[in-house]
């Protein structure tokens, strides 16, 4: 708004620019018998110089390449690790062997690093009727969050019915770990 007189003037462009660096390893295991595990491992970084929020906004529309910085997607670290075992089926035999078959067993875990937030004023310092000003000096994204972590845990059992109609019984746990997994914090300083 170079003239303060005159009401807001909205230009829409798609000038946006990111960039990506990676690394993803995983390892799986599969086992006809027992079940299969997986372990993948990403170490990331992410630089972008817009919000990823629907009509995201530069801190100073005079220079969108002042914005450039950690994207809001930039985690670090993510590790996830899942698995399903499975006891077998055992349709005769004694009757713990019947009892202990039919059993599936699966989890989830995932691991993310804290994602990075944008230091706000709270307050309009440039005149532009926005308030998403940083503080001097302070770069885009440069606050850290807090990190995460859940456990999801699946225990089935297949029922034989009758013939070929089987019955399956689910009971399932998400968080079992009962870990608060924060959001980003307040990001307006002062």
């Amino acid at each position: 708004r170079p003239d303060p007189n005159f009401g807001n003037i909205s230009r829409y462009e798609g000038i946006g620019d990111s960039r990506y660096d990676g690394l993803t390893a995983s390892f799986t295991l599969r086992s006809a018998r027992w079940g299969q595990l997986r372990a993948a491992y990403t170490v990331s970084k992410a630089l972008d110089d817009t919000g990823n929020f629907f009509f995201s906004a530069p801190q100073d529309n005079a220079d969108v390449r002042g914005d450039w910085g950690l994207s809001d997607n930039d985690q670090r670290h993510r590790l996830v690790i899942s698995g399903s075992h499975a006891t077998g089926r055992a349709d005769q035999g004694s009757l713990l062997r019947r009892t202990v078959a039919g059993w599936q067993f699966a989890y989830i875990v995932s691991y993310g690093s804290a994602l990075p937030f944008n230091i706000q004023t709270g307050t309009d310092r440039n005149n532009d009727t926005t308030v998403n000003d940083r503080p001097a000096g302070v770069a885009r994204n440069t606050g850290r969050g807090v990190d995460s972590l859940t456990a999801d845990v699946r225990l089935g059992r297949t029922l034989v019915a009758a013939g070929r109609l089987n019955i399956d019984a689910v009971v399932e746990a998400f968080n079992v770990l009962n870990r608060t997994n924060l959001q980003i914090p307040n990001n307006i300083f002062g």
